[in-house]
C-alpha cells in the first residue's frame, strides 16, 4: 500500500507528525547499512480498514479478496481518495524509509477488515529492525555469527552505538569475555535478562576476579540442579525466572514454590519424564545458596562496587590504577610476596571486604535503600566518617596489608583530633595559649578520658539466617541493601558468623541474603579453617555439624561457643581497664573531677570496647604516657 494511505496511532496522523527523532535516526542507520526488507513478514505493519473501503479498493485495483490472500509477492492495493488504513505501529520505520530514499513510497501491510481499531495493536510486533529482539538474543547471535561477517554485521546494526560499544568491550575483555560467552552458550535461556547497557559500569568496577567467580557460581549451580552439563539444554527462560533467588534447600516456602511450578509443567517443559522431574526436585533440595543468574549478577554488582571502591581508596588514596581491586590488594599484602601465600591472602581479603560491608554507610556516606527503594539521605551526616576509615586502616594492618595510604590513615587518630579541637574550643586561641611542650600530653590525657567509656551492648542475640516468620522478599534478594536490614545485620558480617551452619526453616532472612551474595563473589568454602574474627582462635577442629544433632542445635552450640569466647575476652579487657582506671583517677584528681566514681558503673549494661574496634594499638601507646598536671595555659594580655 502507498505510504500516504497509512495513518498511525494515537492520533492517526501521517508519518510526518509526532516523530521520535532518536528512533527514526537509528532506523535510518540500519536501512542504510543493511537495507529494508519490506517483504519479510516480521516487518509487516498491521492495519485495519472498513469492509466497504476494502471493497472499493479491490475494484479500484482490479483485484479480488482471494488474490490478496494468495501466497507469493503481495499485490499493490490502491485506496479510494480520502480513505486510509489505521495502523497502531510502524510510524518511525515508515518515516525512516522516506528519509532514506523518497523513491520508496509503499510498505507491506497485514490488513484486517471490519475489526476494532485496537485489534492490530494487540498483535505482537516482531520486527527485527525496530529492536524486537532482546539484548541477550542479539548478543548470542553475534557470538554465533563470528565467522559470518555479513550476518554478524546485520546483528550489530540492531544495537545503538552506545550498546554496540559496550558489547564490544565485553566480548573483547581479556578476562571476562571467556566465562561470559561460556555461560550464554551453555545456558541460552540465561541470556534473555542480559542488559548490555549496565555492563560499562560492571567492567569499570575493576572486580574481574569476583565477577568471574560469580559467572562460575551461576554455571556450577545450574549444572548441579540439572545433574549434568548436557542437561542444561532443558533450561528455558521461565525456569530461570521462576528459580532465580530461591533457596529450596533451606526455605520451605521456596521449596513449595519450585515444587509447584515443576510439577505443573510451567518450567522445564522439555522434561516430559515424571522421574526426571522428581530427580530434579531432589537435587533442588540440596541447594543451600540463592540460585544465581545473569539478572542477579547485574544487580549484585551494585552492592559490590562501592565496597571495591573503598578497598582501592584504602590502599591507593587518591591514586589510580588500571589493575583490578584484587590485584591492588595483592600488591599491598605483605605475606603475599612469599610463595604459597595465595590462600592466606584470599582469606584476609575476604575479612577486609566483610569489615567494609559492616561499615559501608559510614565509609561512603551512601545510604542504603528504603522500603520504597528510594535513596535515603541520612540526617546529620556530612560525608564519610573519619573514625571508620581509621578503624578500617587499623584492621587492614592487623590482617597484613600495608601501603602509604593505610599508614597515613592509621596515624590520623580521630580521637586525638577531636581532643585537640576540644581543647582549642574550650580556650580559644584568640585569648589563650598552651605550652607547646605540654599540648601533646594534654591531648593524650583527653584521649584516655574518651576511652574510659565502654560501648553499650544489648542482650546477646545470635545471627538468624532463617526464620519461621516472614522472610526476605524475592525482590530484595539481590542488589543494594535496604536500610533496616543494614542496621540489623551489619554486626554479623564476619567469617565466624558466615561460617555457621544454617538451619532449615520456613524462609530465609536478609542476613542470609548478604551471606549468599558474599559467597557468590568470594566463596565460603566447605570445611576450611575458620578463625574468630576478633580473637584469632582456631576453630578448624570444631565440626560444623555433630552426629545426631539438628542443624539448629549445631548453630545454637556454635553461638554459645562464640559467646563464651567473647566473655573470656571481656575478662582480659576488664583487667586492662582496671589498670587504665587507676591512671585515669590520678588524672581526674589533678583536675578536681571525680572520674573514678563515674567509671564504677553497672557492668551488666556496658561492655569493654572489643579488639574489633581497632582502637587497641593506639590505646596501648597512649597508656604508657606519664600524665602531668599541665595546667599552664595562660590568659593573653
Amino acid at each position: 500500500m502507498a505510504i500516504n494511505a497509512l495513518v498511525f496511532a494515537p492520533d492517526y496522523s501521517s508519518c510526518n507528525y509526532n516523530i521520535d527523532t532518536t528512533k527514526v535516526n537509528r532506523l535510518k542507520h540500519i536501512f542504510e547499512l543493511e537495507g529494508c526488507n519490506r517483504y519479510d513478514p516480521q516487518n509487516f505493519i498491521r492495519g485495519s480498514i472498513t469492509r466497504d473501503a476494502l471493497q472499493k479498493a479491490l475494484v479500484r485495483s482490479r483485484l479480488t479478496l482471494a488474490s490478496l490472500q494468495r501466497e507469493g509477492d503481495p499485490p499493490m492495493l490502491h485506496l479510494p481518495p480520502d480513505t486510509y488504513v489505521r495502523c497502531d505501529q510502524g510510524r518511525s520505520r515508515v518515516k525512516a524509509l522516506l528519509d532514506t530514499d523518497r523513491s520508496f513510497y509503499w510498505w507491506t501491510v497485514e490488513l484486517y477488515a471490519d475489526i476494532h481499531q485496537e485489534a492490530p495493536g494487540r498483535a505482537r510486533n516482531t520486527s527485527v529492525n525496530i529492536g524486537g529482539y532482546s539484548d541477550g538474543r542479539i548478543c548470542a547471535e553475534i557470538v554465533q555469527s563470528r565467522f559470518n561477517t555479513i550476518a554478524e554485521d546485520e546483528w550489530w546494526a540492531k544495537l545503538s552505538k552506545s550498546k554496540a560499544s559496550i558489547l564490544r568491550g565485553l566480548l573483547e575483555h581479556h578476562s571476562l569475555a571467556t566465562p561470559f560467552v561460556e555461560l550464554i552458550r551453555s545456558i541460552p535461556a540465561m541470556r534473555e535478562d542480559l542488559l548490555i547497557g549496565v555492563w560499562h559500569k560492571i567492567i569499570a568496577a575493576k572486580c574481574d576476579e569476583e565477577i568471574i567467580r560469580y559467572f562460575r557460581f551461576i554455571l556450577n549451580t545450574w549444572t548441579e540442579i540439572m545433574g549434568s552439563k548436557s542437561a542444561l539444554r532443558h533450561i528455558d527462560t521461565a525456569s530461570v525466572r521462576e528459580l532465580q533467588l530461591r533457596v529450596p534447600g533451606l526455605s520451605e516456602q521456596d521449596l513449595e514454590h519450585v515444587t509447584r511450578v515443576i510439577t505443573s509443567g510451567v518450567v522445564f517443559r522439555s522434561l516430559t519424564n515424571t522421574s526426571e522431574r522428581i530427580a530434579l526436585l531432589d537435587r533442588l533440595r540440596r541447594i543451600k545458596f540463592l540460585i544465581p543468574s545473569i539478572h542477579t549478577l547485574q544487580k549484585d554488582v551494585k552492592y559490590l562496587r562501592p565496597c571495591a571502591d573503598v578497598l582501592k581508596r584504602l590502599i591507593l588514596g587518591q591514586g589510580r590504577s588500571s589493575s583490578t581491586a584484587q590485584a591492588v590488594a595483592l600488591d599491598a599484602f605483605l605475606p603475599g610476596r612469599q610463595r604459597g601465600a595465595d590462600a592466606e591472602f584470599l582469606d584476609k581479603l575476604k575479612r577486609v571486604y566483610l569489615f567494609i560491608m559492616q561499615n559501608i554507610v559510614q565509609l561512603t556516606d551512601e545510604a542504603p535503600l528504603r522500603g520504597d527503594r528510594a535513596k535515603v539521605q541520612m540526617p546529620g551526616r556530612g560525608g564519610p566518617n573519619p573514625k571508620s576509615w581509621f578503624q578500617l586502616a587499623i584492621e587492614a594492618q592487623r590482617l597484613g596489608f600495608s601501603s602509604v595510604e593505610i599508614t597515613r590513615l592509621a596515624s590520623e587518630d580521630p580521637d586525638r583530633e577531636l581532643a585537640l579541637r576540644t581543647l582549642l574550643l574550650a580556650r580559644p586561641e584568640s585569648e589563650y595559649e598552651y605550652d607547646r611542650s605540654d599540648l601533646d600530653n594534654l591531648v593524650s590525657s583527653a584521649v584516655q578520658l574518651f576511652r574510659a567509656a565502654r560501648r553499650r551492648r544489648p542482650d546477646f542475640v545470635g545471627p538468624r539466617f532463617t526464620t519461621r516468620g516472614t522472610g526476605e522478599l524475592i525482590a530484595r534478594r539481590c542488589g543494594r541493601q535496604y536500610s533496616g536490614a543494614y542496621e540489623h545485620d551489619r554486626n554479623f558480617f564476619t567469617m565466624t558468623y558466615f561460617s555457621l551452619p544454617v538451619a532449615r526453616d520456613v524462609d530465609v532472612t536478609s542476613l542470609f541474603v548478604r551471606r549468599s551474595v558474599f559467597h557468590a563473589f568470594f566463596r565460603l568454602e566447605k570445611g576450611n579453617k575458620v578463625t574468630s574474627d576478633a580473637t584469632g582462635v582456631d576453630q578448624s577442629h570444631s565440626p560444623a555439624v555433630m552426629d545426631g544433632e539438628s542443624p539448629q542445635a549445631n548453630q545454637d552450640r556454635s553461638l554459645s561457643k562464640i559467646k563464651n569466647e567473647e566473655t573470656a575476652r571481656q575478662s582480659v579487657w576488664e583487667a586492662l581497664r582496671r589498670q587504665d582506671e587507676a591512671l585515669q583517677q590520678g588524672v581526674a584528681k589533678q583536675y578536681g573531677t571525680d572520674v573514678g566514681g563515674s567509671l564504677q558503673c553497672d557492668s551488666k549494661n556496658i561492655v569493654e570496647i572489643s579488639s574489633d574496634s581497632c582502637e587497641s594499638t593506639s590505646e596501648t601507646e597512649d597508656s604508657e604516657v606519664t600524665l602531668e598536671p599541665a595546667l599552664k595555659r595562660r590568659r593573653r594580655g
